[in-house]
């Protein structure tokens, strides 16, 4: 599609995945899958932003699917409106900017990731768009989950007593005495992306079979109209947020998925801004609204390669 001008530069529709989510491209079938992590207060929500009209003063907002209907389902299919044509996903330039747990900054030249049974609960099979990242990227630090205790400015401090609103100087100390624990990583995109274009008249749906075994279809655009914009915002985050790593243990949820010959496992910290960090937002709006939330915690991340069980 032959697009201009700003606006037709924003895509018919955009998704943005945002949380404790696990991603697989598999180049194979074309299509990507993303696995929601098993984690007490985690919940599922979707929301669906329609561009304002015309006539209208706001952007139109639906939550067409709810938590306790979705975590009904062990798989569903993100598709353009033909259960049996489900089509395909490409992988993005800016796929690679997704935190790799079987890459450098983790487990990368150790083996082949094996995941423990019965830890994702739900998984859905995106077949369609272009999936990317964000622009924003994040500066973060892999720590090794120890219930080692340093003492820092007086404080007796472990893995999970690192808290997201410590000041930069009690970070910088506690990372000193850390050493070895704490090492930078590169900077990655927190958040994923799937760009669709849809035809007029296309459907863009979520569907999946129950425990009953029935079809379960959830309109997310009906009948696209060639002119409107969507934004759908799919996020798994914790409920509340939470303040330190001895509540969320940061990356570990997903780290503890795994098993890889005895290593050991690692988390993701980084202290929060005071001024909050950027809050999702739909593709057509300039302004980014900072707001503090549980994004320095439960971040998307992907494999490579892997094997279950």
């Amino acid at each position: 599609m032959d697009k201009s001008t700003d606006s037709e530069l924003i895509p018919d529709v955009r998704i943005t995945f945002d949380g404790l989510m696990l991603f697989h491209f598999d180049s194979i079938k074309k299509r990507c899958e993303i696995r929601f992590r098993r984690a007490d207060a985690h919940q599922i929500e979707i929301e669906v932003h329609r561009k304002k009209r015309v006539n209208e003063s706001a952007d139109h907002v639906t939550k067409p699917v709810e938590h306790h209907q979705l975590i009904q389902f062990a798989e569903l299919q993100l598709l353009e409106g033909h259960i049996d044509k489900p089509g395909t996903a490409v992988r993005g330039d800016g796929y690679n900017n997704i935190l790799q747990l079987d890459g450098e900054n983790f487990y990368g030249g150790m083996g082949t990731l094996k995941m423990k049974p019965d830890q994702y609960h739900l998984t859905l099979l995106l077949c369609v768009g272009e999936v990317g990242t964000m622009p924003e990227m994040a500066t973060c630090n892999r720590v090794t989950r120890t219930d080692q205790e340093v003492v820092s400015n007086g404080l007796t401090y472990s893995f999970g007593h690192l808290k997201y609103d410590m000041e930069d100087g009690d970070w910088t100390a506690l990372a000193n005495e850390f050493k070895g624990l704490i090492k930078g990583i590169s900077p990655f995109s927190r958040m994923v992306n799937a760009d669709i274009d849809l035809s007029t008249g296309q459907n863009l749906i979520l569907t999946g079979r129950n425990n009953l075994g029935e079809i379960i279809i959830y309109p997310l655009v009906q009948g696209y109209n060639g002119q409107d914009k969507y934004w759908i915002h799919i996020a798994h985050l914790d409920l509340p947020a939470p303040q330190s790593l001895g509540h969320c243990k940061g990356m570990a949820h997903l780290c503890e998925s795994f098993e890889l010959n005895g290593q050991p496992l690692y988390g993701v910290f980084a202290p929060r801004p005071k001024d909050g960090l950027p809050k999702p937002k739909p593709p057509w709006e300039e302004k980014v609204v900072k707001k503090s939330t549980d994004v320095t915690c439960c971040l998307c991340a992907r494999v490579e390669q892997f094997r279950i069980g």
